[in-house]
């Protein structure tokens, strides 16, 4: 009869010898550091998600810009399912000229239009100086009508906004979605108003309608929550760094 043990393996006493123990591994020495550095970016990562700018108050814009003078145009989408905005945009328009004087040359100038399927102004051009005195001052007694049309506010602009030479810069906001993108009368507009910078800002999760695209391709585009002041005010000022060449850094 044959003993069914492993070759080899020892008898104790009638009993197989146990086997060794094993000894624990080492911990390779760069464990500690790989450690380290994961629990590093996690604290990183989710600093970042609570510090991120909430407000155009959160950042400011840094690097150099030209010595010229800047007049910007803001126009307003205030047709259809947009003018339920009108609120949150006034409230964006307010942190702007809150935060222009200290971001913004003292002869920049702003100017607001609101649209639809007329144009009207909803403040005056004012020079930034002036802002940390008076403020947003913002005019509701003109409705723009119900339909969605760029032109008109474009022709407005080149009537309302003082013939200073300066560049200008226009800063729409708007689902793109207008009756009267006319590539030809749009790019004439442009040039009249001398604007060699155009930003649109578009809700979170819209795109840019081919016919706007076509009239407006070489603008800059920025996203906002349409429902969110914060959010729309620092599209503003992505727009604007846009505008004068510079970053927008955060406070």
């Amino acid at each position: 009869m044959t003993d069914d043990l492993t070759p080899n393996a020892a008898r104790i006493g009638g009993l197989r010898e146990p086997a060794p123990l094993r000894r624990p591994g080492r911990v390779p020495w760069w464990a500690p550091l790989l450690a380290a550095a994961v629990l590093a970016a996690a604290g990183w990562g989710a600093w970042e998600l609570t510090h991120q700018p909430q407000r155009i108050a959160d950042v400011t814009l840094e690097g150099d810009r030209a010595p010229v003078p800047l007049d910007v145009v803001l126009l307003l989408d205030e047709s259809g399912s947009f003018a339920s905005y009108e609120a949150v945009r006034a409230e964006a328009i307010t942190q702007l000229t809150q935060w222009a004087p200290d971001n913004l040359r003292a002869d920049d100038t702003i100017t607001v239009i609101a649209f639809a399927d007329t144009a009207v102004v909803r403040m005056a051009t004012t020079p930034v100086g002036e802002l940390a005195e008076r403020g947003a001052q913002l005019s509701f007694d003109e409705s723009p009508g119900g339909g969605t049309a760029i032109l008109p506010a474009l022709n407005l602009a080149t009537d309302v906004t003082p013939d200073s030479g300066n560049p200008r810069t226009v800063i729409v906001i708007t689902d793109t979605v207008v009756a009267d993108a006319d590539a030809g009368t749009a790019a004439d507009l442009i040039a009249r108003l001398n604007a060699p910078t155009l930003t649109v800002i578009t809700p979170t999760g819209v795109g840019v309608t081919p016919d706007w695209h076509d009239a407006f391709p070489w603008e800059h585009r920025a996203v906002a929550d349409a429902g969110s002041a914060g959010s729309t005010s620092l599209a503003i000022a992505e727009a604007l760094a846009h505008a004068t060449g510079q970053s927008v850094g955060r406070n």
